[in-house]
């Protein structure tokens, strides 16, 4: 008798599954492929291949669903350092390109791009104090005036839009 089988890729039990297990078995909560390497008992990352198995056919994608005809699924597949490494990875790159609308700054100070610059192009001033940049502002305002056209970086005065 097998035990409890697990995804995999996000730890959740494994229910109504027929088995042996079928290619096109799929995590319910996470919609992951089953019959894949990962869950193999054979799966052996630290060897060439990633397969103890020394007569199976190499199998490109670990994570994707396979023919292998030595699958045979372990229980303690899912490891929950790699589950949190992609998950502070995909935090990672999703404030990377997090969409802020450039108005609102990590430290409360808020900056619109048209205030930086007064009409003559010269860097505005707020009373008798200058607006201090970061330098992702300051990249950031260096790569609108980079690719913006001329006319942008004039200022038409009889434009009232």
């Amino acid at each position: 008798m097998i035990k409890t089988l697990v995804c995999w890729q996000c730890g959740e039990i494994l229910t109504n599954l027929i088995l042996p297990l079928s290619r096109r078995e799929v995590c319910t909560h996470c919609d992951a492929e089953q019959h894949v390497c990962k869950l193999c008992k054979d799966y052996n990352p630290r060897i060439s291949g990633a397969c103890d198995e020394d007569l199976a056919e190499d199998v490109r994608e670990k994570e994707r669903a396979n023919f292998c005809d030595y699958f045979s699924p372990r229980p303690n597949a899912f490891n929950s350092t790699d589950h949190s490494k992609q998950t502070d990875a995909a935090a990672d790159l999703a404030a990377l390109f997090d969409d802020t609308n450039n108005e609102t700054i990590s430290d409360s100070r808020t900056v619109n791009a048209d205030d930086l610059f007064s009409a003559t192009g010269e860097f505005a001033t707020t009373g008798e104090k200058e607006k201090e940049l970061s330098a992702e502002e300051t990249a950031r305002i260096e790569l609108e005036n980079l690719f913006s056209s001329p006319s942008d970086n004039t200022v038409n005065k009889n434009d009232s839009d």
